[in-house]
């Protein structure tokens, strides 16, 4: 018989799936990564120590239990994040996708623009290849930055017509004229 056996071979012994071979290499089942392998005799004690003595050792009862509390956990998170999300506390994947989207369209299309709009101080440039990989260095250094700073002063997110709110409710204070002047008495 085989010293070592492949994922596949070992799920198929003991009935399982190649997915759940791999959740239990993952969990820390012996695999030798040179050979990706996993040895005969460590790998079958982990797998009864680890897989099929807990299945032997709680009934079908206290493992709905456990699922069914696995199932409410993961429902109270979901109803979490949905919290964060309404009260603004979460930032949503489709805004920073689209924003990532925009920037990046951004930097494509300065990138870009260095051979139309750069082409001529390139070309006055190309006395020596030295100097052109100088000028070309100074050029994508000066477009990139360029870059960063219409990101540095993008209202991210906001319409130019929105007011900004205050973020909590607090009493404005009036200045008034006494208030700037000291007391010296």
């Amino acid at each position: 018989m085989k010293e070592e056996l492949t994922l596949t071979e070992i799920s198929r012994l003991y009935g399982y799936t190649i997915n759940a071979a791999k959740k239990w290499q993952e969990r820390g089942m012996p695999f030798n990564t040179n050979t990706r392998r996993v040895p005969l005799k460590e790998g079958t004690e982990w797998i009864a120590k680890n897989i099929i003595s807990p299945l032997r050792e709680t009934t079908v009862k206290e493992q709905i239990d456990v699922e069914k509390l696995r199932r409410e956990r993961a429902l109270a998170d979901a109803a979490e994040r949905e919290n964060q999300e309404a009260m603004n506390l979460l930032i949503p994947v489709g805004y920073v996708e689209q924003e990532l989207a925009e920037y990046c369209g951004k930097v494509k299309q300065t990138i870009l623009q260095i051979a139309t709009i750069d082409a001529l101080e390139i070309l006055e440039s190309a006395t020596d290849q030295k100097t052109l990989k100088n000028k070309l260095r100074e050029i994508i250094e000066r477009r990139l930055n360029e870059v960063g700073d219409m990101f540095e002063n993008a209202e991210l997110g906001e319409d130019e017509d929105e007011e900004e709110l205050p973020l909590m409710d607090e009493p404005e204070q009036e200045e008034s004229e006494e208030d700037d002047e000291f007391d010296v008495s």
